[in-house]
Parts: structure tokens; sequence; C-alpha cells
């Protein structure tokens, strides 16, 4: 019998489940593939990301990570 390879298209299926190459997405900013995504920032690289980041205030910055913030002091 002849050991023939299959088809690129048959391989990834067989390995991966579907015929063709998932799609990444690309950062919106940079066009670099995406790492992360936000629900108000789109798909973004982790460079961006931070750079988003770092452009909140403190306030903003600590309430993101899920703090609550004290008015109190």
């Amino acid at each position: 019998m002849y050991n023939l390879p299959d088809p690129p298209a048959i391989a990834h299926a067989m390995c991966y489940g579907y015929d063709h190459p998932q799609q990444i997405p690309e950062c919106r900013i940079c066009g670099a593939p995406a790492e992360c995504y936000g629900e108000t920032s789109g798909y973004l690289c982790f460079e961006c990301a931070r750079d988003e980041f770092n452009s909140l205030s403190d306030r903003e910055a600590v309430e993101a990570l899920g703090f609550e913030v004290l008015d109190e002091y």
C-alpha cells in the first residue's frame, strides 16, 4: 500500500477539528496579534492594553482591579 500523507486541510481538521486555521484577531491600535479583549476597548495586544491601563487615573485603575475606593479620607 502507498504511504501518502493526508492533504493539509485533512491533516489540520484531524488535528484541530476544523479544516482551516482559526483567525487570530489583530490589535485595534497597532495591528499585532491580539492577546486580550476588553468590552469597551476591543482586541488589544498586551503592550497596547498596558498603555491604555497606564492612561487611567489612580481611581479608575484601582476600581478596574476590583478595589473599592474609600472616599472618607
